[in-house]
């Protein structure tokens, strides 16, 4: 690539490195000297040029990586607190670099904003030249981590690192101070403090520690992490914690490089893939997560009494074993074969006992919940755009928003009554939606689709298994103008005291499947009690693609319910609409519910 500095030389420097040559990429001196591994600030990499003395292309030849690491070292001569900290520091080279912080998070990591004062040194990892606005250039250090400040001048702390890179090279115990070697007469000792330094005795340890250990002496660690780190191997980016770093395998760098196109591409609003391709991709990176102890979902049954008493093995482990993710991923296989289906049918069932299916469907219902407030975060934590989302959730989400905070990321909208979510990403500009009313999914997903007709549009309507919602069932599932972005996964699911779904029948339409159901009776609940198989109970079939009420049923007709609870009859304003769709005729008031 094209860079000015190879056109034009690199610029000349008030004073040069001890070296003779600082425009060579060999430098003989060592520590803070060594004007290769600390460069004077007008031979750092730009910000808008790519320096190939610095980085090199990864293995997918699409981004470029870091071949080494570097620093800018530099000694605090003025400093500004005005709206935002801002330092000017001079280098070994007698330059003077302007600092701006603008940090991720409110503090450095590793020192305080007092620590910023003259006579300082500051030491930078990766630092980049930057042009300013006012067309001045300078250092924006962004970074919390990789930033360090030293209590003492420049020239101390060059002497003291050197003593910590002289230790290193040859790993042989000599004063810190005379240089005098370990023999059998001269102990060398430790510093009791630091356990880094050594001296050959105390007059040398006080002559070093009034010098200068006796402000680094507490940053002994962080100088003997950086006097250890190789330079020239770049296996990652350090920070002042300086972690081990192993080196990577030929599969870790090219999954990196993947990672880091996708980055790129999502940072700029650009899909690639075909949309079932960029499902399945976004599919793959969720499958090993867990579901208990990510913290997203963990919340959900944290503390849960009901999910106590449940056995835990029975629980999936995996995202992969979700009801959810296996249902998708069946999906996706018929998609590869009927590239134009637009809606798929499967059954959430339950093999417990009829003592636990109630419990086993309230589990089922919490986990299909908690993974639909998951997914736009794990989306974003993939760089996975071109996917927006339209769920029937019947859980309360407006009390768990903490996770997406974040302004600059997510925005977020919550209905009136807190029974409908909207997140927003602002990076992708996809959607997530979630609302207990199979209407408003439907219709706000078809919604998303005709705005976003390049993006992959998900929606999950659950049908339950009583006659209240077969209306918009209907008229869901036979609507013929939905934009062709939009893919309908249709859950049906028995309600227990309401109604059960007869099995699955192929050669019956969309419609006919989603409303295929038996009433409940009171004689069924009893026979699988006593342990009757289902296959060999006899039950009444309810297939009414309207919906309409069967004679006996618990409405008059205008606009009343029956409650199941209190045996009054009350208009159905009374009733949530949670009740009416998950328990039909087995509803509950509002009163009820409340004084029980």
């Amino acid at each position: 690539m094209f860079s000015f500095e190879s056109f034009m030389g690199r610029p000349k420097l008030p004073k040069e490195c001890s070296c003779g040559d600082t425009s060579n990429e060999a430098c003989t001196q060592i520590g803070l000297r060594n004007h290769r591994d600390f460069p004077p600030f007008a031979h750092l990499p730009e910000e808008n040029d790519i320096d190939m003395s610095y980085y090199a292309p990864d293995e997918g030849g699409f981004m470029y990586s870091p071949i080494r690491h570097w620093a800018l070292v530099g000694e605090i001569v003025q400093v500004n607190y005005f709206i935002r900290p801002r330092v000017t520091i001079q280098t070994q080279f007698k330059e003077e670099v302007l600092v701006n912080f603008h940090l991720d998070e409110p503090k450095p990591t590793f020192f305080e904003w007092p620590d910023l004062k003259p006579g300082s040194t500051l030491v930078i990892l990766y630092a980049v030249n930057r042009t300013f606005v006012d067309l001045n250039s300078g250092v924006r250090q962004e970074s919390p981590r990789t930033v360090m400040v030293f209590p003492t001048t420049l020239p101390k702390l060059t002497d003291e690192f050197e003593k910590y890179v002289a230790f290193e090279k040859h790993q042989m115990k000599k004063c810190f101070e005379c240089g005098a070697l370990e023999t059998e007469e001269c102990k060398i000792m430790k510093c009791t403090r630091c356990k880094k330094a050594f001296y050959c005795g105390r007059g040398c340890q006080v002559f070093s520690w009034k010098c200068a250990h006796k402000n680094l002496c507490t940053h002994a660690q962080m100088l003997a992490n950086l006097a250890s780190l190789d330079f020239s191997q770049f296996n990652g980016f350090a920070n002042w914690n300086f972690p081990t770093l192993e080196p990577q395998t030929p599969e870790e760098r090219m999954a990196k490089a993947e990672m880091a196109q996708r980055e790129a591409l999502y940072r700029m609003g650009a899909v690639i893939d075909s949309m079932p391709k960029r499902f399945a991709g976004f599919l793959s990176l969720i499958k090993d997560r867990y579901v208990v102890s990510e913290p997203l979902t963990k919340n959900f049954f944290a503390g849960n009494t009901l999910i106590a008493t449940l056995n835990q093995g029975s629980l999936p482990t995996s995202v992969g074993e979700t009801f959810l993710f296996k249902s998708f991923k069946e999906y996706l296989n018929r998609l590869s074969q009927e590239p134009d289906l637009r809606h798929f049918v499967v059954d959430l069932k339950s093999h417990a006992s009829p003592r636990e299916r109630s419990i086993v469907h309230y589990v089922s219902d919490l986990m299909l919940s908690a993974l639909f407030f998951a997914i736009p975060m794990w989306q974003h934590e993939g760089c996975v755009g071109g996917i927006s989302w339209s769920f029937e959730s019947h859980n309360p989400l407006s009390s768990k928003m903490e996770a997406y905070k974040n302004g600059a990321v997510w925005e977020t909208t919550v209905g009136d009554d807190c029974d409908s979510l909207l997140i927003k990403n602002r990076i992708s500009q996809t959607c997530t939606f979630m609302s207990d009313d199979m209407r408003v999914v439907a219709e706000i997903g078809e919604h998303i689709a005709r705005n976003n007709p390049k993006d992959m549009v998900v929606r999950v309507i659950r049908a339950t298994a009583n006659e209240t919602w077969g209306d918009s069932i209907h008229d869901i599932a036979t609507k013929h103008d939905t934009p062709k972005n939009m893919f309908t996964l249709w859950i049906r699911e028995d309600v227990p005291m309401c109604g059960r779904f007869n099995p699955p029948n192929p050669r019956l339409s969309l419609v006919e499947q989603l409303l295929d159901r038996s009433a409940f009776s009171l004689i069924d609940s009893m026979l699988e009690s006593l342990g009757v198989p289902e296959e060999n109970i006899i039950r009444s079939t309810s297939n009414n693609p309207k919906g309409e009420s069967e004679t006996g049923g618990s409405g008059d007709g205008h606009g009343k319910h029956l409650c199941s609870s209190c045996g009054q009859l009350k208009k159905k304003q009374l009733f949530s609409k949670t009740q009416l769709r998950k328990y039909g005729k087995q509803a509950r008031c509002k009163d009820c519910i409340l004084y029980s």
